[in-house]
C-alpha cells in the first residue's frame, strides 16, 4: 500500500467513522489524562479480589487493576519490563501480563499452591515454587509452557537466581533447608540447612545471599560458594520479606510482628534504622533508582512507600484490598514528553478509528518502526504489530496494512516535527466489548511509550 494517507486509512472503516472522527480531531476535542512514566509497581490482591493492582511510582496512584487467577500471591517482572508473572495459589497457575497493555496474555498450569517466582537474568525462564507439591516449576517464557518440575524441600517460599543465571536458590521454610538448582540441568546441585528460611536475595556480584530466618528473627548472610554463614543480623519480630537496594548498600526487611521495616547496612551487616510500616508488612521491593521501597501490608488497605534517603514513610498508597506480593518494572522505557489521543469505536461491529499524537521524551533514541514492535491499546483491546511489519522511508511515513490476531488493521506513523509524530489507525473485526469511558489509550514504539485516559466517542453506547 504505497503513499498511504489518513483518508486511505479511514477508508478501511465505514463512512460514519470517517465523518465522526474528522469532526472529533479537527475540532481538537481531546480529553487527555496524565502520561504515566515507568516504573510501575505491581501488587497482588491476596484476599478475594483475584487481581493485580498497578501503581504509577511517579504519582503513587493506582492506574490499573488486572484480573488474574484465584488468590494471586507472588509476582515477578521480566528483566526487559515487558512481562509480569503472577502465581495464583488456588488455581495452580501462573498468569502472564503484558505490561504495554496491562492485560493477561497467557495462563500456565504449574504445581500445587504456587507462590514465589523468580525470572532468570536473560528472561528466558521463570522459576515457580509450588508450596504444597514441594517442587519448582521451570517455565520457558518463549512458549509459556513448563519445561520440568524440580523436587525441592518442604514448602518453598522464596527463590532467587544468581546474576550469572547459573543457579537458583530456593528457601524451604518447613524443612529448614535451602535447595540450589543448577539452571543448566534443572537438577539440584546442593542442599544446605538454615533455620526457617524465608525471603532470599543475592548480591549483584553473586557472592552473598541474604536470607530471612523467620523463627529466629534474623537475617543470615550466606557465602554462595561455600554455603557458610558469614554474619547473623538480628531484626524485628517475625521477619518475612527482604530486598536489596540496586547499589547493594542496604537491605530492607519487613517485620510483620511489630509492623516495621529494618534497614541493614551491608558494609558491616548491622541494622542502622527501623521504619514504621502498615499493619502486618509482608513483601518489599525497591525502585530501580533505589530512591523508594514499596511495602505491601496484609492487614490494611495501603501500600507503604519509604523514602530510602531519609528512611521515612513518604506515602501510603490506598488500594482496594490488603496486598501480598510486590514487584517493580525496570526503568528501561522512556515516557513520551507529551501525548494526546482521540478515538471512535463501535463494539457491535468491532470497528475503531484512533489517532495518537506524541512528542518523544528526553533521552529517547528516536523511533525506527521498520525494526521495532509497535503496541497499541484501546481500552481492553490491545495488539502488537511485530518488528519488520511497517514499511516506509527513513523519515516516514511508515505504513502497515494487514491482520494481527484476527483484527484487520491499517496504520500510519507520520512525522509532524523534529521529535513529534502522529499515529493514525483503523481496525475491523476487533474485540471491543466492555469498553467504557474513560478509555485508556496506550502506545509503545521500541523503548518509547505512554498512555493516557480519554473520552472516546463510543457509537451505539447506551
Amino acid at each position: 500500500m504505497k503513499n498511504l494517507n489518513i483518508c486511505s486509512v479511514w477508508g478501511r472503516v465505514s463512512r460514519r467513522f470517517v465523518v465522526v472522527a474528522s469532526v472529533l480531531w479537527l475540532g481538537a476535542i481531546v480529553a487527555a489524562g496524565p502520561v504515566y512514566a515507568a516504573p510501575f509497581v505491581y501488587v497482588t490482591d491476596f484476599f478475594g479480589g483475584n487481581s493485580v493492582m498497578v501503581i504509577d511510582a511517579a504519582t503513587n496512584a493506582v492506574v490499573a487493576t488486572i484480573t488474574v487467577g484465584t488468590l494471586p500471591a507472588g509476582v515477578a517482572v521480566s528483566p526487559d519490563g515487558t512481562r509480569v508473572y503472577v502465581s495464583n495459589a488456588v488455581d495452580n497457575t501462573v498468569s502472564v501480563i503484558a505490561t504495554a497493555t496491562n492485560s493477561v496474555i497467557a495462563t500456565i498450569p504449574v504445581g500445587v499452591d504456587p507462590t514465589p517466582l523468580a525470572v532468570s537474568p536473560d528472561g528466558t525462564r521463570v522459576y515457580v515454587g509450588d508450596e504444597v507439591s514441594n517442587d519448582v516449576a521451570v517455565i520457558n517464557t518463549g512458549t509459556n509452557t513448563v519445561l520440568t518440575f524440580v523436587p525441592v524441600g518442604l514448602q518453598p517460599v522464596s527463590i532467587a537466581v544468581t546474576p550469572d543465571g547459573t543457579r537458583a536458590f530456593v528457601s524451604n521454610i518447613n524443612s529448614s533447608t535451602v535447595s540450589v538448582i543448577s539452571t543448566a540441568t534443572n537438577m539440584l546441585s546442593s542442599t544446605f540447612s538454615l533455620t526457617t528460611p524465608a525471603s532470599i536475595a543475592i548480591t549483584k556480584d553473586g557472592s552473598r545471599a541474604y536470607v530471612v530466618s523467620e523463627s529466629a528473627n534474623q537475617v543470615l548472610v550466606v557465602d554462595t560458594s561455600s554455603d557458610a554463614i558469614l554474619a547473623i543480623v538480628p531484626v524485628g519480630n517475625s521477619p518475612g520479606g527482604l530486598a536489596l537496594t540496586p547499589d547493594g548498600a542496604h537491605v530492607y526487611v519487613t517485620n510483620s510482628g511489630d509492623n516495621t521495616v529494618s534497614v541493614i547496612e551491608t558494609t558491616d551487616n548491622t541494622v542502622t534504622t527501623t521504619v514504621p510500616a502498615g499493619l502486618f508488612p509482608f513483601s518489599v521491593a525497591i525502585t530501580p533508582d533505589g530512591a523508594h521501597a514499596y511495602v505491601t501490608n496484609l492487614s490494611v488497605l495501603t501500600v507503604t512507600v519509604i523514602d530510602t534517603a531519609s528512611n521515612s514513610v513518604s506515602a501510603n498508597v490506598l488500594v482496594n484490598s490488603p496486598t501480598f506480593g510486590v514487584a517493580i518494572t525496570p526503568q528501561n522505557t522512556i515516557p513520551f514528553k507529551s501525548m494526546e489521543a482521540a478515538a471512535v469505536l463501535d463494539e457491535r461491529v468491532g470497528e475503531f478509528a484512533l489517532q495518537v499524537s506524541f512528542t518523544l521524551g528526553a533521552g529517547s533514541p528516536g523511533i525506527q518502526p521498520s525494526t521495532q514492535n509497535i503496541q497499541l491499546q484501546l481500552g481492553t483491546f490491545s495488539v502488537t504489530i511485530p518488528a519488520g511489519s511497517f514499511k516506509g522511508p527513513a523519515n516516514g511515513p511508515f505504513v502497515f496494512d494487514g491482520a494481527e490476531n484476527g483484527t484487520r488493521l491499517a496504520v500510519a506513523i507520520i512525522r509532524t516535527g523534529s521529535d513529534s509524530y502522529s499515529v493514525v489507525a483503523a481496525g475491523k473485526n476487533a474485540i471491543l466489548s466492555g469498553i467504557v469511558n474513560p478509555v485508556t489509550v496506550g502506545l509503545a514504539i521500541g523503548v518509547n511509550s505512554g498512555n493516557t485516559a480519554i473520552h472516546a466517542l463510543i457509537v451505539g453506547a447506551k
